[in-house]
């Protein structure tokens, strides 16, 4: 008896839990923030894997680098190259728009067809830090994009009417805009965009154009960089790195050839919010040997030169529970400005660990 009302309570807290997830007019509470339908309130999700964690007590960070993962010590520039010669691309056309939409650009002193502007290449909005592809060159002046501008954080095209949130979508091509048209000049990527933090720990992000294995320098100046992406007609050869331009030349972010993406679980939360950790997820990716045995730690804190502390450890092994997924039916917050990050460690070498979590952002 006394089994039966512990489960009847049990199931009652999570259809209360399910019940209070829910947004006031019905729907998922986490689908309407992740459609910008929630005042204030940001989707987030954070992932990345380490394929080669060595044996003993040795500890490190869930990214794609080749070293061990160090933070940015002040907010410097950033050098991007690949170490491939064929990931390169050329700015065909620059100026200011006069005008636009969505999926249009205007520029009444350009002349695309001279600059040889092409179907295909891409529109770069740097007032917005915004992408297009071309798919008509309409005459000198004008040019189309199908299926619109799109925020590359997001992939969100332009908003609905009344969205509460429309920073997380597109925004039109108007008069003023700074803007870019970027063709791919060889078989590899073209574009990577960079997102991360500024020196106040504010959200920035740019579009670099790719010269091959030289250095192409960032515009903004970087304290955290968490994500990093190809974009352009094609996809990257080699691996491409951001490094800082100071005496530790240290990579802050990486994106290895097969992935098109960075993989890496540092984020930072923004000054401006409290973020809510709602999920987490951990798994052996690549074992070896008979048995690997692999603890994971979420960490939050400081990465780097500060106290970080373990909010939770988990253990794996290859022959049993090579992986889990833990919800929090309580929301762990933690503060603006503060770094959350996984580590793992192996019995043998050469272990491959994936791991993630999703955060919901609320401006403070």
């Amino acid at each position: 008896m006394r089994t039966r009302i512990i489960l009847a309570v049990c199931v009652a807290l999570l259809a209360l839990g399910a019940i209070s997830r829910r947004a006031p007019h019905g729907t998922d509470f986490y689908t309407e923030v992740a459609k910008g339908s929630v005042p204030g309130h940001t989707a987030v999700i954070v992932y990345g894997e380490n394929t080669d964690i060595p044996a003993g007590n040795v500890f490190e960070v869930l990214w794609d680098g080749s070293s061990a993962y160090v933070n940015p010590v002040a907010a410097v520039l950033h050098n991007v190259a690949s170490t491939d010669v064929d990931d390169v691309g050329t700015v065909v056309s620059s100026g200011t728009a006069t005008g636009g939409s969505l999926t249009t650009l205007e520029d009444t002193e350009a002349d695309f067809v001279s600059d040889g502007v092409a179907v295909g290449d891409s529109i770069v909005n740097d007032e917005n830090v915004e992408i297009g592809v071309i798919t008509s060159v309409d005459d000198l002046n004008n040019l189309s994009s199908f299926v619109g501008m799109s925020n590359p954080d997001s992939g969100l095209r332009g908003p609905p009417a009344d969205t509460p949130n429309p920073q997380i979508f597109a925004h039109p091509n108007e008069e003023g805009d700074a803007y870019r048209i970027v063709a791919a000049d060889d078989t590899g990527a073209s574009l990577v965009y960079i997102v991360g933090h500024s020196v106040f720990r504010t959200e920035i992000d740019e579009f670099v154009v790719l010269n091959g294995q030289t250095d192409v320098p960032t515009v903004n100046l970087y304290a955290r960089q968490y994500r990093m992406r190809v974009f352009g007609s094609n996809e990257s050869e080699g691996a491409i790195t951001s490094t800082t331009d100071d005496v530790a030349t240290t990579v802050t972010a990486q994106i290895n050839a097969d992935s098109n993406q960075s993989l890496m679980t540092p984020y930072s939360c923004p000054i401006t919010h409290t973020c809510y950790i709602t999920y987490w997820w951990g798994a052996l990716s690549k074992g070896v040997g008979a048995t690997t045995v692999s603890i994971i730690h979420l960490m939050g804190g400081t990465l780097g030169a500060g106290v970080p502390y373990k909010l939770q450890p988990r253990s794996y092994t290859s022959t049993a529970s090579s992986g889990h997924e833990h919800p929090y039916f309580l929301p762990v917050p933690f503060p603006g400005g503060a770094d959350l990050w996984m580590m793992a460690d192996s019995t043998t070498n050469g272990t491959g660990v994936s791991g993630g979590y999703y955060l919901i952002n609320v401006e403070n």
